[in-house]
C-alpha cells in the first residue's frame, strides 16, 4: 500500500452489487475529503481472482464465498492457501453468516453483510483489516525471530557449559600465576616508588636485585649496565651484586672495589654470552657448559644460570644474571620476568637520563653564569621580549641607557622604550618583531629612536635575533646609543655642506669670472682676426663658445652644490631649480608640484630634503631609463612629505646594489630629521621614493 491508494481485489459475480460497492467506496472517500483512494480490481470467479492476486500487488481482498466455481467455506480455504499474507474480508448474505464466521475463525480478517454496511464503515473495515494483517505479520516475524534466538542461545549455552569445566580447571592454575604476578608487580611498584622518591640508585637496584633473586628462587645474582669503551667494545659495569663474600679475601676486594662498581671486560663466560649473543641465555647443568669458566676460590658452585638482556629499542643497555635455581630455568620463567626486565630497563635508562640531565643542568648553570656575566658587563643595552612584546630580560647596559631598573621594567611592553612618533613610522618593521614575536629573517643593523625614562629621545642602532621554545618565539635586541656617532655624522654633513657652499662660491665667483674673461678674450680675438686667415678666426670663436659652455657648467655645478634659494630657506624654489636643471641636462621630462599650506622654517630639514631629492633624481637619471620624473612637495601642519616617482624599470636587486651608497645616504638623512623613507617599485611600473616627517 502506497501513501495514497489502496489496491482492492473484489471477487464477486453479482455485477449489480459490484456497481453498488464501487459507488459506496467513491462516496465514502468524497465524504471524508481525504485519502485513501481505492484502486478496485474485480474478478467474477475464484480462478480469475487467484490469477489476479498473483499478478497484482494487492493490499486487501473482498471475497464472496459463493461463486460460480466454488461454494462456501472451501472458497475461502482455496484463496487463503494462495495468499496467506493478504488480508481477506468475507462478504456474506444474512443466510450464510455462519459460514462467514467460520471463515473468520479460519483466518479471514472480517466479514461484511451485503447491503448493510455504510460507506465509512466499509472503508474503516478494509483499513482495519489491512492493519490487523500487518500486525499479524509483524508478530509472526517477532515470534520466528524469538524462536531462532532461543535456539541459538540454547546452542551457545551448551558450548559455554562444555567450556565451563575447562575454565574452572584452568582458573586455579591462573589464580596461582596471578598471585605470583601480583606479588612481582607489587615488588616492582615498591622499587619504582623508591626511584620516584629520589632514592640513591644503589638502593633502588639492590632492591630490584633482591626481588629478582626471590621470585626466581635463585641462590645469588647480579644486575649490570652495558657500557662501551673508546674502541666501541662493550663491557659490563656492575654495582649491584648479591652479597656472597665467600671468603675474607673476596670481602676485602669488595670493600676496596665495589664502591666504584665491578668492570667485566672478558665476555667469554655465560654472562658475556648474553652480551655477545644479544639474547637470553639459559644453562641448566652449568658445570659442563663450555661457556662456564673456573670460579674464584671459595665461590659457591654454579649449577644453573639465567642471563637476561635489557634493551631500549635496539640498544642493549644492561643485563641481569641469576644462578642456582632448584630445578633449573626455563622459557616460562623468562616470560614471567618480562615486567621485571622492563622495569629494570626503564630504571637504567632513567638513571642515565638523570645523569645526563644533571650534567646538562650543571653545564647550563655554568653557561648561564657566563652568559649573565657577559650580558651584564656589556655597555650596550641587551633586552629580550616574548611573543606578546613584553620585556623578559634587561641588562645593566639597558638600565644605564634607558634609566629603568630591572625590577620596574620587566613585564612591561617594549613600546615604552620607543617614542610614539617612531612607532607610527617604523619603516624598518622593528615593532612587529619586538611586539609580535616575529623572528627576523637575518641579523642586520637597524636605525631607530629610543626613549628614556625621563622622556628624552636619542638615536639608536639595534640588531635583532630570535629563538623558539615550543610554539613560542622570543626576540633579543642589542641596542646601541649612537648619539655621539650621529653628532659626529651630522658635523661631517655640516662640514660637507659648508665645503660644498665654499666650492660653489669658488666656482661661481672665482672660476666663473676667469672663464668669463676667457670667453670675452676669445670673442675679442675672433673679431680682431676677422678677415684674416679663416682657420685662426674659427679657432678663436670655438674658444669663446667652449668658455661659455664651461661657464654654464660651472654655474650648474655651483647651484647643485649649494643652491642660493636653499640658503634663503626657499625649499620650493630650490627644488624647482633642481628639477629644471635635471630636465635641461638629461633630456628627461621632469614635473614639479607643491601642496604647501604652512611654511617650512627648519633649515636642517630643508637641506636634508633637498639632498634626498637630488640623490633620487640622480639615481633616476642614471639607472631607471625613465622618460618622465615627477617630484611633489607637501607641507601641512601635521606632516611634511617629499615624493619622487619615475616610470622606469623599477628596483631590481642588482640595481639596489649599484645604488647602495646613495640609498643609505637617503635613509640616513631621513632618519637624521626623524622621518621615514620608503623606496620600492610601483604597481604601474617605475620607482617611488617617499620621505615622510611627522611634524608633531
Amino acid at each position: 500500500m502506497d501513501a495514497g491508494n489502496i489496491k482492492l481485489l473484489v471477487i464477486e459475480d453479482d455485477p449489480v452489487y459490484l456497481k453498488l460497492l464501487r459507488r459506496t467506496l467513491v462516496d465514502a472517500v468524497l465524504d471524508a475529503g481525504s485519502s485513501p483512494a481505492f484502486e478496485v480490481v474485480t474478478a467474477g470467479n475464484l480462478r480469475d481472482g487467484i490469477s489476479l492476486l498473483a499478478q497484482n500487488n494487492t493490499d486487501a481482498v473482498l471475497l464472496d464465498l459463493f461463486l460460480p466455481d466454488s461454494q462456501g467455506q472451501d472458497t475461502f480455504r482455496q484463496l487463503y492457501s494462495q495468499a496467506p499474507s493478504v488480508p481477506i474480508i468475507v462478504m456474506s448474505s444474512l443466510d450464510d453468516q455462519y459460514t462467514a464466521i467460520e471463515s473468520v475463525k479460519a483466518g479471514a480478517q472480517d466479514y461484511l453483510v451485503k447491503g448493510q454496511v455504510a460507506g465509512d464503515l466499509l472503508v474503516r473495515a478494509i483499513r482495519y483489516a489491512i492493519q490487523r494483517k500487518q500486525s499479524e505479520r509483524a508478530l509472526q516475524a517477532a515470534h520466528d525471530d524469538l524462536e531462532q534466538r532461543i535456539e541459538n542461545r540454547t546452542a551457545e549455552l551448551a558450548q559455554v557449559n562444555a567450556r565451563l569445566e575447562e575454565d574452572i580447571a584452568a582458573r586455579k592454575k591462573t589464580e596461582m600465576a596471578l598471585q605470583a604476578s601480583n606479588s612481582l608487580l607489587s615488588a616492582i611498584g615498591h622499587v619504582q616508588s623508591l626511584y620516584v622518591s629520589d632514592a640513591r640508585p644503589e638502593r633502588v637496584f639492590d632492591e630490584l636485585l633482591h626481588v629478582l633473586v626471590a621470585v626466581t628462587e635463585s641462590e645469588y645474582g647480579f644486575i649490570a649496565e652495558v657500557l662501551y669503551d673508546d674502541a666501541g667494545q662493550p663491557y659490563l659495569q656492575s654495582r649491584y651484586i648479591s652479597d656472597i663474600a665467600w671468603n675474607a679475601e673476596i670481602e676485602r676486594f669488595n670493600d676496596d672495589k665495589f664502591s666504584n662498581g665491578l668492570k667485566f671486560t672478558k665476555l667469554q663466560p655465560l654472562s658475556g654470552a648474553v652480551i655477545t649473543g644479544g639474547e637470553a641465555v639459559i644453562s641448566n647443568g652449568s658445570e659442563a657448559d663450555p661457556r662456564s669458566y673456573s670460579l674464584p676460590s671459595g665461590h659457591p658452585p654454579l649449577t644453573s644460570f639465567l642471563g637476561v638482556p635489557f634493551y631500549e629499542g635496539d640498544t642493549l643497555v644492561g643485563m641481569a644474571g641469576v644462578a642456582n635455581r632448584p630445578g633449573g630455568y626455563d622459557a616460562a620463567l623468562l616470560d614471567f620476568l618480562k615486567p621485571l626486565t622492563a622495569a629494570a630497563t626503564s630504571l637504567i635508562v632513567g638513571k642515565r637520563s638523570n645523569q645526563r640531565r644533571e650534567e646538562v643542568e650543571q653545564a647550563l648553570r655554568d653557561s648561564e653564569v657566563k652568559y649573565r656575566t657577559l650580558i651584564q658587563s656589556g655597555r650596550d643595552a641587551i633586552i629580550s621580549t616574548d611573543a606578546s612584546g613584553r620585556l623578559i630580560s634587561w641588562n645593566q647596559g639597558a638600565e644605564t641607557m634607558f634609566g629603568y631598573s630591572e625590577e620596574e621594567i620587566l613585564g612591561r611592553p617594549v613600546t615604552v622604550l620607543i617614542p610614539e612618533r617612531y612607532q607610527q613610522l617604523d619603516v624598518e618593521q622593528v615593532l612587529p618583531q619586538l611586539t609580535g614575536g616575529i623572528l627576523p629573517a637575518q641579523q642586520q643593523a637597524l636605525q631607530g629612536w629610543g626613549q628614556r625614562k625621563d622622556g628624552s629621545e636619542f638615536p639608536t642602532e639595534l640588531s635583532l635575533s630570535g629563538w623558539t621554545v615550543g610554539d613560542n618565539n622570543f626576540i633579543t635586541a642589542i641596542i646601541r646609543d649612537v648619539t655621539d656617532r650621529r653628532r659626529i655624522e651630522e658635523e661631517v654633513l655640516e662640514i660637507s655642506e659648508r665645503e660644498q657652499r665654499r666650492i660653489s662660491q669658488n666656482l661661481h665667483d672665482d672660476l666663473g669670472q676667469k672663464l668669463t674673461g676667457i670667453a670675452f678674450l676669445g670673442q675679442a680675438l675672433a673679431q680682431r682676426l676677422e678677415g684674416t686667415t679663416g682657420e685662426l678666426s674659427e679657432d678663436a670663436t670655438r674658444i669663446a663658445q667652449q668658455a661659455n659652455e664651461a661657464i654654464n657648467s660651472a654655474r650648474r655645478l655651483a647651484r647643485e652644490l649649494y643652491p642660493v634659494n636653499l640658503e634663503r630657506n626657499d625649499l620650493e624654489s630650490a627644488l624647482a631649480e633642481l628639477v629644471a636643471g635635471v630636465e635641461s641636462y638629461s633630456g628627461i621630462t621632469c614635473e614639479m608640484s607643491c601642496d604647501i599650506t604652512v611654511p617650512l622654517k627648519d633649515h636642517q630639514i630643508m637641506t636634508h630634503l633637498y639632498r634626498i631629492a637630488q640623490e633620487a633624481l640622480n639615481n633616476a637619471v642614471r639607472h631607471s631609463g625613465a622618460r618622465e620624473i615627477n617630484v611633489k612637495l607637501t607641507i601641512r601642519p601635521e606632516l611634511t612629505q617629499l615624493e619622487v616617482y619615475d616610470d622606469g624599470v623599477g628596483m631590481p636587486e642588482d640595481l639596489i646594489s649599484v645604488m647602495g651608497m646613495g640609498l643609505h645616504n637617503m635613509k640616513y638623512r631621513a632618519n637624521a630629521i626623524r622621518g621615514s623613507l620608503e623606496i620600492g617599485s610601483r604597481i604601474k611600473g617605475g620607482t617611488g621614493i617617499i620621505c615622510l616627517i611627522k611634524n608633531n
